[in-house]
C-alpha cells in the first residue's frame, strides 16, 4: 500500500466516522439507547479527530520527504 492510498483510505475512514457521529445527533431514540447516545458521538469524534491526525503527520515534510520512501510508497 502506497503512502497516497494509505492517506485516502484515513480520510474515507474519518469521513465515514464524522457521518456517524452527525447521525448519532440528529436521530431520535428509545429511551434505552438514548442512554448510550453521547458515549458513541464521543467516540466517532474521537476516531475522526484520530484519522485527521494521522493525515496530517503522514503530509508532513519530513514524512513525504524521507530518503528512501517515495510519495507513491516506492523504495529508491
Amino acid at each position: 500500500m502506497t503512502l497516497k492510498e494509505i492517506i485516502a483510505e484515513l480520510t474515507g475512514l474519518a469521513g465515514e466516522q464524522a457521518g456517524a457521529a452527525h447521525i448519532l445527533e440528529t436521530t431520535r431514540f428509545e429511551p434505552e439507547l438514548d442512554a448510550l447516545t453521547p458515549g458513541a458521538i464521543a467516540d466517532a469524534r474521537r476516531k475522526a479527530q484520530a484519522c485527521a491526525e494521522a493525515i496530517k503527520l503522514l503530509q508532513h515534510p519530513l514524512v513525504t520527504h524521507f530518503p528512501g520512501l517515495r510519495c507513491d510508497g516506492a523504495r529508491s
